[in-house]
């Protein structure tokens, strides 16, 4: 039999969300296109045992050389347990997770979800019957898939009951006893699928109402736009998720999307490539394409290596040339270069680019009229761009209009105002608000570092509570996902708890308000010291719970609240951190000395618009990054 394309989609609208079917019909329509037997569980029919019969039943179809795609849209969660720091591990994971069925309930002594030990098991069954399948949960890990209110209208949130974690605990030791499933798997850890998650496992994702009035998961809308602007079947899915990671942090910074397992793959397919190189081709004397643009990463100014066909690492001795970007469109770039080594001509055939320094990514701002004078001053910035026509998302507006020039983010929230007399602001005041955009990008780029590289990937169980301070006590608990909100000059607390029982992190926390300021929460430069065990409460002191008040940003109107970001980035090693909120530190670091986590984040601060991707000597500081998101309202609301 000839090897079929064989796709199941699944849509559980719990809790009466509106995304999750609409996301199946445009993930349906854009498999169909590609030759793909499409089978659909939504609705009524995504309970526990519908979704498990359906994916049994694609398991029984399957052939060994078959394509195959499961895709799941609705709630995800998470239990974790009350295992505190200072009580001996039992042995079971602190963080269960499982997906949420429509009949989904919550009865002690019961779980009627379904638990990724399940979705491990049931991939796993897959994966023995045909090696070429992806997998792509668009869910949130965490429980806590919400509609946000700072994007869409008519904003809604969904949270799930607090699960019982022994009921979960007894559920998977039950299937393990029965023989059902496995000992502890996670789906990432199958070598033959790809796996395409919504957020990290302690993120929120989310859905929103689009362009079209649809509600639709944000991952979805992405993955699905850029598969259909994608007319190259040999993309990578690390390539294809590097464009949608842009797509979904326009909107939700505080939300990763990410790809794992044989991510060097081209789309549904066992094909695949070294990801790090591509494809150059010469077209005059000293100018070259390269077979890739915007939508793979490729930036201006970004700078390869250029080698011979069939190398797979950079060589100095046998280098053909070096090329810089000078121009990327969404498919392709162009280059100039500089040859090496006596060479003057590239293979017929073309060559092989590999990334040797990148370029900051622009943040996209879109002016509302043509002018010339503003656009020079954005095309000089190294951190913002005049948005491409057509092009949909924009970090900031600049407005000019009645004799004022503003700066407006995506929220509506007015970053800078400035009036002008005359028929044209100053240069200096299109200068400041330049500045202005800058100083948002900047801190744009800091609230979506994630580490996304698996060799400096910190493994930890630091749990992270934060809270109002009431009459020196903890009050009120702050879930953390954007919608629960503060009131100015409030006072807040956050407690650290290390509970893994071997090893010592290192915590340091920013803040990062809506106007781009970057402020230091914690006072150490190397960040807290937790040992295994330990915790630390910031805003108390010896004698009491003080708490750290919450002022209201410079500048900025009180007509709505506004988002405010606690950023907390632990570490394996002591890692000063405090050149993000002076210059005049960061003017004085050297980035090829530092981590890599120091040096992608040092060159914001710097007038260093690129980074050193094959520096050997940068030390592997294992690292991690939360989003603490919150909304900060004005007392006069």
């Amino acid at each position: 039999m000839p090897p079929n394309k064989r796709a199941l989609l699944i849509a559980s609208p719990y809790g009466d969300l509106e995304g999750p079917e609409n996301d199946v019909e445009m993930m349906s329509e854009v498999l169909q296109k590609r030759g793909f037997q499409v089978s659909q569980c939504c609705g009524s029919a995504a309970t526990r045992d519908g979704i498990r019969s359906a994916w049994h039943t694609l398991i029984s179809q399957i052939s060994p050389d078959d394509t195959v795609v499961i895709y799941y849209s609705g709630h995800g969660g998470e239990a974790l347990s009350a295992k505190s720091a200072d009580k001996q591990d039992s042995g079971q994971p602190r963080r269960l997770q499982f997906i949420v069925p429509i009949d989904y309930k919550e009865i002690p002594g019961e779980f009627h979800g379904i638990s990724e030990e399940e979705l491990s098991q049931w991939l796993l069954d897959t994966t023995e019957k045909t090696q070429n399948v992806t997998i792509i949960m668009d869910c949130c890990h965490s429980g806590r898939m919400v509609r946000d209110s700072r994007y869409v209208k008519n904003a809604r949130r969904r949270n799930l009951p607090t699960t019982i974690y022994q009921d979960l605990a007894h559920h998977i030791q039950s299937l393990q006893d029965k023989g059902l499933v496995r000992e502890r798997t996670q789906p990432g850890d199958n070598p033959h699928a790809v796996r395409i998650a919504a957020a990290a496992p302690w993120e929120s994702a989310y859905e929103y109402e689009s362009d079209s009035g649809l509600q639709l998961g944000a991952l979805t809308e992405a993955l699905v736009r850029v598969i259909q602007e994608t007319d190259d079947d040999y993309i990578s899915w690390r390539t294809v998720m590097l464009r949608v990671q842009e797509l979904v942090n326009m909107s939700f910074p505080q939300q990763h999307p990410r790809v794992e397992g044989p991510h060097t793959r081209f789309l549904f397919s066992l094909d695949g490539q070294d990801s790090t190189s591509i494809l150059i081709k010469q077209e005059g004397d000293n100018v070259a394409t390269i077979k890739a643009g915007r939508i793979s990463g490729v930036r201006e100014k970004n700078t390869y290596a250029v080698m011979p066909p069939g190398s797979e690492f950079v060589n100095p001795q046998t280098q053909i040339a070096t090329a810089i970007v000078t121009d990327a469109s969404g498919f392709d770039a162009v280059a100039t270069l500089t040859w090496r080594n006596g060479l003057s001509q590239l293979p017929d055939g073309g060559a092989l680019a590999f990334l040797v320094e990148e370029a900051l990514y622009k943040w996209p701002v879109s002016l509302s009229e043509d002018n010339a004078a503003l656009q020079k001053q954005v095309e000089q910035s190294r951190l913002v761009r005049c948005s491409y026509d057509g092009e949909r998302d924009s970090l900031l507006e600049i407005r000019q209009q009645q004799g004022k020039l503003t700066v407006t983010n995506k929220s509506g929230v007015e970053i800078f105002s400035q009036r002008f007399y005359g028929k044209e602001p100053t240069p200096s005041t299109y200068k400041a608000a330049v500045d202005i955009a800058d100083r948002v990008a900047r801190a744009q780029h800091f609230l979506v570092q994630t580490c996304d590289s698996p060799d400096e990937h910190l493994q930890h169980d630091l749990e992270i509570k934060l809270g109002l301070v009431d009459d020196s006590r903890e009050g009120r608990i702050i879930n953390p996902t954007g919608e629960d909100s503060i009131t100015e000059n409030s006072n807040i607390f956050m407690s650290l708890k290390n509970h893994d029982d071997l090893n010592s992190v290192f915590v340091s926390v920013f803040e990062v308000e809506v106007n781009g300021q970057i402020n230091a929460v914690t006072e150490n430069p190397d960040g807290i010291d937790l040992p295994p065990g330990w915790c630390h409460t910031i805003g108390s002191t010896k004698a009491k719970l003080e708490g750290l008040k919450v002022k209201w940003p410079l500048n900025i109107s009180k007509r709505q609240a506004v988002v405010d970001t606690l950023i907390v980035v632990i570490s394996n090693r002591p890692v000063n951190l405090q050149f993000l909120i002076s210059s005049q530190i960061a003017a004085q670091r050297a980035i090829t000395k530092q981590s890599s986590l120091e040096s992608r984040l040092l060159r914001l601060t710097q007038d260093v618009g690129r980074l050193i991707v094959t520096e050997k000597s940068i030390s592997k500081t294992r690292y991690d990054i939360v989003q603490l998101p919150f909304l900060l309202k004005p007392l006069s609301s």
